[in-house]
């Protein structure tokens, strides 16, 4: 092998090195930062609303469990769109309540009304303040998140678990966990 050859052999090679110690550092800081239990607060989110909805906040008419069904979507990714699309479908043939609700996340402009009419969902609202992914350290689009009443977190689950199974988890049915449990680390 030629000095030059070995040369740019050497400089990939640490190239290599030094980029997955760095992205195992950027793995290892992640997993340590302590992240907020995710909590449903309607005043730190903005509720939008499209030219095909009415006013009204659904969010206060209540059901019997007091559950509320959150899926963050981006309406940029056309992956989101169709597997919010698919759920609401699913959530509409089963007539659950309560109904589903999607949030806005990673949009750092209020999202234009062409935009929101492609959401099917009743309830929009946007995370204005990148809640979802900065302080309760979400990344997974097409995860559900369910909250009670009173906004506490209970649980995230895969949509395409819902769609795929035809119906809801049960109240202490374990589905496929979209995220660990970010209070315990």
């Amino acid at each position: 092998m030629s000095t030059g050859l070995r040369r740019v052999m050497n400089v990939a090679a640490g190239a290599a090195t030094v980029g997955t110690l760095a992205l195992g550092g950027a793995w290892l800081s992640d997993r340590a930062h302590r992240w907020d239990a995710p909590r449903w607060e309607p005043r730190a989110f903005v509720r939008l609303h499209s030219a095909r909805r009415g006013g009204g906040d659904a969010w206060d008419r209540g059901t019997p469990s007091g559950a509320r069904w959150v899926m963050p979507v981006n309406p940029r990714c056309e992956h989101c769109m169709a597997t919010l699309h698919r759920l609401h479908a699913t959530w509409a043939q089963g007539a659950w309540k309560p109904e589903l609700i999607a949030l806005i996340v990673d949009a750092p402009r209020r999202p234009r009304e062409g935009a929101l009419a492609r959401i099917p969902t009743d309830q929009i609202w946007w995370d204005v303040h990148d809640l979802w992914r900065g302080r309760w350290g979400h990344r997974l689009y097409g995860e559900l998140i369910q909250f009670d009443g009173a906004g506490r977190f209970v649980r995230t689950v895969l949509a395409e678990d819902i769609i795929r199974s035809g119906r809801l988890p049960l109240p202490d049915e374990s589905m496929a966990p979209a995220t660990p449990d970010r209070e315990g680390g």
